[in-house]
């Protein structure tokens, strides 16, 4: 079954009076249990084709084609659509965690933030379903696993800038009950 199918996607942007084309014309579908990589040098519109997926790109954004998401068209999905399935069914694992994680909040009150918003989790629920996806990350014994999670939650967006591996992003989409996540750049699904 094909979850994901894009279709001659095109996407242009609107600068100082231009507008560029970052992505001309992507086709691709992704069956359900599949993996799929865009690859391509820098620059060449992978992370713009990702993210025009479920509409998080600007507003100088244009985006044309199709874009299937288990059968629903995304393009031109209204907001009330995009924000049912962000986070839900689709989770994106940015490259650059400092640019999804304010460095003046906790991971903890910002995970918590999310899980709300997007899977209606409040007070102590999204802890658990998070706690899943940090130990599918982080397979060591139990204690161990527990003491790492719970500095990990305690330390501010900054700390991310250090960390090897965007751990917060990668938990959080494994902890949603999606049907797809999508990585920015090469990801191996481990924290260290």
């Amino acid at each position: 079954m094909t979850m994901l199918s894009v279709r001659d996607l095109r996407v242009a942007f609107a600068q100082d009076g231009q507008r560029i084309e970052a992505v001309k014309g992507v086709s691709f579908h992704v069956e359900k249990g599949e993996t799929v990589a865009l690859v391509g040098e820098s620059g060449s519109g992978k992370s713009v084709s990702a993210l025009s997926t479920v509409s998080l790109l600007g507003d100088n954004a244009e985006v044309s084609g199709s874009v299937r998401f288990e059968g629903q068209e995304m393009v031109g999905a209204t907001p009330a659509q995009l924000r049912k399935l962000r986070g839900n069914d689709i989770s994106f694992i940015f490259q650059e965690p400092m640019t999804s994680l304010n460095p003046l909040h906790t991971i903890e009150k910002q995970l918590a933030e999310s899980m709300a918003l997007h899977q209606g989790l409040t007070g102590r629920g999204w802890l658990k379903r998070w706690l899943e996806g940090w130990m599918r990350l982080n397979p060591m014994p139990v204690l161990v696993g527990l003491l790492a999670f719970f500095a990990f939650l305690a330390a501010y967006g900054a700390f991310m800038a250090t960390a090897p591996k965007p751990p917060a992003s990668i938990s959080s989409a494994l902890s949603a009950r999606n049907s797809s996540a999508a990585c920015s750049a090469p990801c191996s699904g481990r924290s260290g």
